[in-house]
C-alpha cells in the first residue's frame, strides 16, 4: 500500500513539475512591452511589464516623470529617451535597471524649466547617457553606482544644478565632457575609467569651460589605462579648469601620470595646468573594483583529448588561474568559436567531426569582467577512421584493349565515409600495383598470350582501411601470332615398311605454345596430334608407294603456321609375287619355228609388274605384268624346249619357283 502511495506521489510531483516548467517557458517567451512617442503623464515602468522595447524615440514631457523600477530591462534598438521632465531609473544592488542600446538624452528646455536625469544601480550597454543634443540644455544629471560599457561620451553642457557622477564604472566607454557656469559643481568621484575611447580627443574627463564659481571636481577616481589620456584641458578654451587630486593612476611613476594628463604642459593654448597631487597609491575604498587582470595559464597547462572516435572526441584541459575567478572558457575549433563553457567546466565532448581529419583546438580563459587570457593552450588532434571503403552493387570492372601481352583494366569508383585514397590491383594473389584514387584504370603488361588471368581491385582510404570485398574479373589475352618453324626444320620418315612409316619433325615455336600439329597425306587431313608430339606413324599404306606428307603447327588460339614441313616418302615391298596353286604354262599355236606360251596370272601384295620368260635357264625376255602370253620365235623344228616363267613386282621381288614345262616344235 505504501509503495502504491509513493508511486502516486511521484506521478503527482512529475505532473506538477511539468506544469511549473511550462509556466517558466511561458514567462520566458513573454512578449516585450512596446513603447515610444511621448509621455504626458507620470509613468512607472514595472518589472512585471518588462522588458520594454523602444519601437521609436520617446520623450518625457516637462513636469512629468518616468520612473523605472529595479529589475526592468529596456531594449532600445538605438532609439532615444529624451527627458524634458524627469527620468528616474533607480535600481538596487541586487536588481539593476538594464539599458541596452538606449540613448538617454537631455531635453532642449528653457532655463526656467529644468529637467533631471537620475540613474542609479544600472547597467548601460551600448547607446549613450547624456549625449549632446546640439542645443543649449538646462537641467542636471545624477549618475551613481552604475556600469557603462561601450557607450558614447557624456556631454555636460551648462547644467542648472550640481551634477553627481559617482561610484560608476566606465569600461570601453566615451569620456565625460564638461562645461559649467555660475556656481554649479560637477562632482566626478569614485569612478573607474578603463580603456576610454572618446571619438574626437582622447580623454576620460575633459573640462572646456568653468565660468564664475563653477567647478569640476575630480577625486578618488581610478584611471586604469596608463596608455591613454585621462584628464584633458583642451587647446583654445581659456576658461577650462579642473581640480584633480587624490586619484589613483594605476602607477606611481610621475612620468606615466604626466603622460595621462593633457594640459598647458602639452599645449600652450591650453588654459591651465592640472594639479594631480596628492595622488592615491591604491584605489579608494569607496571606488568600485574593476577587474582588468586576465586569467593566466600555468606553464605546464595542457589540452588533452581522449575517447577519440570517427566523429567525436573528449577534450580535457588544466584549469587556468585568475586574480578573482575564471568564469568562462572559450573553445575554438580551427579558429572558429565552438562554444563557451562555465569556468568550473574543464571538459568538452566535441561532436559532428569528420573522420580522419586533423582539428586544431585552442582554449581561452575569461573572467566575469570579460578579461580573456592573452595566451591560449592549444593542440591538434586527429579523428579516427575505422570504416572501410565499399563497392556499390552496380560497380563495374572490365578489361579493354586486350592484346597478346597486355590489357587495360577499368573500374568504377568505390565509396568511403571520408574519401577513397588508393586502389590495389591484384593479379591472382599477387599485388601488381597501388594507384591513387584519381586513377581508375591500370594497364597490365608482360602477360602471356592466350592465357586466362584473374584480377581483383581493393579500395583503400588514408587511414589504411581496405575494402573487405573487391571487384573481380577473369580475362583472357589474345593470340594472333601463328607458330613458326625454326630454320632448317625437317620432316623425315623412319621405320618405313610395306604399309606404314613413321613421320618425325622438328618442333615448331610459338609466342605462347604449340598446342597441336596437323598431319596431311596429300591434301587430306590425316590426323591432329598434341603439340607435345614430334612423330606420328602412318598406317594402312600400300607397299612400294610414294606418299606426300606435310605437317602444320597450331596453337590454342587457332593460329596455324603459314608454312608447313613437307616430305615425299615411299613404302617398301619385300613380298614376292605368288603363283596360285595349280598354275601352269601352256603352249598354243605351235609351229616349226615358233609357239605361243600362255600362263595363269600371278598375284602380289602390291601388283605384278613383270613376267620373266626363261628358255632353259636362259632369260628369254621380260614382259609387262598385264600380259599372260608370249610368242617365242626362231626355234628349230622338231625340237623340245623347256620353258619357265617367274613373276616380279616393282620392288624387284621375283618368284623363284614359277611354273615350268617343255614343248616340242613341229
Amino acid at each position: 500500500m505504501k509503495q502504491s502511495l509513493t508511486r502516486v506521489s511521484m506521478i503527482f510531483f512529475s505532473i506538477l513539475l511539468l506544469q511549473v516548467l511550462s509556466m517558466d517557458t511561458i514567462f520566458a517567451e513573454k512578449k516585450p512591452t512596446e513603447v515610444g512617442g511621448m509621455i504626458r503623464s507620470d509613468t512607472v515602468w514595472t518589472k512585471e511589464q518588462s522588458p520594454y522595447l523602444l519601437t521609436r524615440d520617446l520623450q518625457i514631457s516637462y513636469g512629468r516623470s518616468l520612473v523605472v523600477e529595479p529589475g526592468v530591462v529596456i531594449e532600445g534598438g538605438n532609439h532615444s529617451i529624451q527627458a524634458f521632465g524627469t527620468l528616474k531609473a533607480k535600481g538596487s544592488k541586487n536588481s539593476n535597471v538594464i539599458f541596452k542600446n538606449v540613448h538617454v538624452k537631455p531635453g532642449s528646455n528653457a532655463m526656467d524649466k529644468p529637467y533631471l536625469i537620475h540613474i542609479e544601480h544600472s547597467e548601460v550597454t551600448g547607446g549613450s547617457i547624456y549625449s549632446p543634443t546640439g542645443n543649449a540644455i538646462y537641467g542636471s544629471l545624477i549618475l551613481r553606482d552604475s556600469k557603462l560599457i561601450n557607450t558614447s561620451y557624456l556631454y555636460i553642457w551648462y547644467p542648472t544644478s550640481d551634477v553627481y557622477i559617482e561610484r560608476n564604472i566606465f569600461k570601453h566607454a566615451g569620456g565625460i565632457s564638461v562645461g559649467t557656469s555660475d556656481d554649479v559643481k560637477v562632482y566626478i568621484r569614485n569612478n573607474v575609467f578603463y580603456q576610454q575611447n572618446s571619438p574626437y580627443e582622447q580623454y576620460a574627463i575633459m573640462n572646456w569651460a568653468s565660468y564664475g564659481k563653477s567647478e569640476t571636481i575630480v577625486e578618488n577616481n581610478s584611471f586604469l589605462s596608463t596608455d591613454r589620456i585621462a584628464l584633458r584641458l583642451p587647446s583654445g578654451y581659456q576658461n577650462s579648469k579642473m581640480t584633480a587630486s587624490n586619484n589613483y593612476w594605476n602607477t606611481t611613476d610621475p612620468n606615466i601620470i604626466e603622460s595621462m594628463i593633457y594640459d598647458q604642459e602639452d599645449d600652450l593654448a591650453s588654459a591651465d595646468f592640472i594639479s594631480y597631487q596628492p595622488s592615491l597609491s591604491q584605489p579608494h575604498s569607496r571606488t568600485p573594483f574593476l577587474d582588468i587582470t586576465a586569467p593566466t595559464w600555468h606553464t605546464n597547462s595542457q589540452l588533452r583529448a581522449s575517447k577519440i572516435g570517427q566523429t567525436s572526441m573528449h577534450l580535457e584541459w588544466t584549469p587556468a588561474s585568475d586574480n578573482v575567478a575564471v568564469t568562462h572558457y572559450r573553445i575554438y575549433q580551427n579558429d572558429t568559436l565552438l562554444t563557451t563553457v562555465s569556468g568550473k567546466t574543464h571538459t568538452l565532448h566535441v561532436k559532428n567531426l569528420d573522420p580522419f581529419q586533423a582539428y586544431h583546438f585552442r582554449i581561452e580563459a575569461g573572467d566575469k569582467e570579460g578579461n580573456w587570457s592573452k595566451e591560449t593552450i592549444e593542440q591538434s588532434f586527429k579523428t579516427t577512421d575505422t570504416t572501410k571503403p565499399t563497392w556499390r552493387e552496380d560497380s563495374e570492372f572490365f578489361a579493354s584493349d586486350i592484346k597478346e601481352t597486355s590489357l587495360t583494366l577499368y573500374w568504377t569508383a568505390a565509396s568511403d565515409n571520408v574519401m577513397v585514397s588508393h586502389y590495389r590491383i591484384y593479379q591472382g594473389d599477387q599485388l601488381l600495383a597501388t594507384v591513387p584514387a584519381s586513377q581508375q584504370s591500370f594497364t597490365v603488361k608482360k602477360l602471356a598470350p592466350f592465357q586466362t588471368y584473374r584480377f581483383r581491385v581493393e579500395a583503400g582510404d588514408e587511414a589504411g582501411n581496405w575494402s573487405s570485398k573487391s571487384v573481380k574479373l577473369s580475362v583472357k589475352t589474345t593470340d594472333i601470332t601463328p607458330p613458326k618453324w625454326p630454320k632448317n626444320s625437317q620432316l623425315t620418315a623412319t621405320n618405313t615398311k610395306q604399309t606404314s612409316l613413321t613421320l618425325n619433325w622438328t618442333p615448331a615455336t610459338d609466342n605462347a605454345a604449340v598446342s597441336h600439329y596437323r598431319i596431311y597425306q596429300g591434301d587430306d587431313l590425316l590426323t591432329t596430334v598434341s603439340g607435345s608430339k614430334q612423330s606420328f606413324t602412318v598406317k594402312n599404306l600400300s607397299p612400294f608407294q610414294s606418299y606426300r606428307f606435310r605437317v602444320e603447327a597450331g596453337d590454342k588460339a587457332g593460329n596455324w603456321s603459314s608454312k608447313s614441313l613437307r616430305l615425299t616418302a615411299k613404302t617398301t615391298d619385300t613380298t614376292s609375287p605368288k603363283w596360285p596353286e595349280g598354275s601352269q604354262i601352256s603352249a598354243s599355236n605351235i609351229k616349226k619355228t615358233s609357239l605361243t606360251l600362255n600362263w595363269n596370272r600371278a598375284t602380289d601384295n602390291a601388283a605384278v609388274s613383270h613376267y620373266r620368260i626363261y628358255l632353259g635357264d636362259e632369260l628369254l625376255t621380260t614382259v609387262s605384268g598385264n600380259r599372260q602370253s608370249f610368242t617365242v620365235k626362231n626355234l628349230a623344228a622338231s625340237q623340245t624346249y623347256r620353258f619357265r616363267i617367274e613373276a616380279g613386282d616393282k620392288a624387284g621381288n621375283w618368284t623363284s619357283k614359277g611354273p615350268k614345262k617343255s614343248f616340242k616344235t613341229l
